[in-house]
């Protein structure tokens, strides 16, 4: 996929999306603004129209020296309502007056029963608005209709609306502008991350991307990337590494059986001359096939565990299991097993595992301390605590280099010291991998020329429940 294309991609759902929360905004705010104004406007023209009434009747009741026709003057000669229509009714059926001679023609009895029921009416038909409430005067009752059109307020309304129009017009415009030039700022960090990224293969696994100030999510996804990157590096070290040093490791014994085959073709030979070379050739090819099953094993532990079930195991009863394996190939050998609270007691020495896996781990670290302890006794002791479970495995032998330790888990690594013992560097990296598989640990004292010990440590099984299926 085009990275560009993609950015693109996002940068419009950015824009659409900001412009949609933007619009939505811009509406509901010019709705409101709208609504209230429209509101104000007629509780100030109902005010008006209240008024504006009140002023007519109080000048028609209360002053006896002016006439009906004097008021009707008045009101057409001072500041009145637009299309303004007021009439005045005495107890409900009288109309007293009226500023139109058609007035009363537009008044029926239901509006003055609703006006005498609720004291107080508002109507609004076409854009006029009319007003009736009751007023009392001494002891008579007046009922009071105006009418008129709020020539004024509608104008003013119909101009916040094309304000607000054209406002929400400007906005939406500058928004996708700015949506556009925002969300193409925000994303230039991940195109330049992807332009870098592009850059990046298998020969050049050891370049970086640019974390930036490392802190915002950007640099956090960079760091994250950096990592996977260096895993992979290692990674593909470790396969370049091994690939080589397994071919030359299997060159070998293939290199030796091909010689004693050649030599032995060059002349007849008697019968006892074939008879060992076949069985030379036998010790060549029954190391080939370890070889062969050690970097299988080793394999198969580091790319798929899926194949291997996982169950409740007893530690103790593996570890006695292993031991007698390996003296049965190591009789001259001395291995002996020390539990501390543990023997006979299967809630403190079991745990979820692979009973093949773990027990292969037992023999390699049991063997190679009988194979590099000078023939001396080789202690294996078992622990249990409240959060652990620690194996150690003692041995008196010939030790580790110290400069050397951190080498010793990869594979077809040996040390110097070793280099006369027969051996081929995979034991302790299969061990190493079957308990990181298992959730342990591994770790190493050593001391040259005085001894070694090997201690795993596992979770304790009453600690925590299986996460294996």
């Amino acid at each position: 996929m085009n990275p560009l294309k993609y950015q693109m991609n996002i940068r419009s759902k950015l824009v659409y999306q900001f412009s949609l929360i933007v619009t939505t905004i811009l509406i509901l705010f010019s709705l409101a603004i709208f609504y209230f104004s429209a509101t104000y406007r007629q509780n100030d023209f109902k005010k008006r129209l209240k008024e504006r009434a009140l002023t007519t009747a109080k000048l028609l009741i209360g002053v006896e020296t002016i006439d009906k026709e004097l008021i009707k003057i008045i009101d057409n000669n001072t500041f009145s309502l637009y299309n303004e229509h007021i009439s005045i009714f005495k107890n409900k059926n009288q109309c007293i007056y009226q500023n139109f001679e058609n007035s009363a023609l537009e008044v029926n009895s239901d509006i003055l029963n609703e006006i005498q029921f609720k004291k107080e009416i508002f109507k609004a038909e076409n854009r006029k608005e009319t007003l009736g409430f009751v007023y009392y005067d001494k002891k008579d009752c007046y009922l009071i209709i105006i009418s008129a059109f709020d020539e004024f307020g509608y104008g003013k309304l119909k101009n916040l609306q094309i304000v607000l129009l054209i406002g929400f017009l400007v906005s939406i415009a500058f928004t996708i502008f700015g949506g556009f030039i925002y969300a193409g700022r925000a994303l230039s960090p991940i195109s330049k991350v992807v332009r870098q990224v592009e850059k990046i293969s298998a020969s050049n696994l050891n370049s970086r991307v640019d974390a930036g100030n490392g802190k915002d999510e950007l640099a956090k996804l960079s760091i994250t990337f950096n990592e996977m990157l260096t895993r992979l590096e290692t990674a593909f070290d470790l396969q370049k590494n091994f690939v080589s040093n397994a071919s030359h490791e299997l060159r070998t014994p293939f290199t030796m059986i091909l010689g004693e085959i050649e030599l032995t073709l060059m002349k007849d030979r008697q019968k006892e001359d074939y008879v060992s070379v076949l069985k030379t050739i036998q010790q060549d090819m029954k190391t080939l096939s370890k070889l062969s099953d050690d970097l299988f094993s080793l394999a198969q532990v580091s790319f798929d565990i899926s194949n291997f079930k996982f169950v409740k195991i007893r530690l103790d009863e593996l570890l006695l299991q292993s031991r007698e394996d390996v003296l049965k190939r190591r009789i001259s050998n001395s291995i002996k097993v020390n539990f501390i609270g543990v023997k006979d007691n299967e809630e403190i020495s079991s745990i979820f595992g692979n009973e093949q896996l773990i027990k292969s781990a037992f023999i390699n670290i049991i063997s190679n301390a009988c194979k590099f302890s000078n023939g001396n006794e080789v202690i294996i002791e078992m622990e249990s605590t409240k959060r652990d479970i620690i194996i150690k495995f003692i041995d008196k032998g010939i030790g580790i280099p110290e400069n050397e330790l951190q080498n010793i888990y990869e594979p077809f690594y040996r040390a110097k010291n070793v280099k006369n013992i027969s051996g081929y560097g995979l034991g302790l990296p299969l061990t190493k991998k079957i308990i990181d598989i298992h959730k342990g640990k591994i770790s190493i004292e050593s001391e040259e020329a005085i001894g070694s010990t090997f201690i795993i440590t596992f979770p304790n099984t009453n600690k925590r429940k299986s996460t294996y299926k």
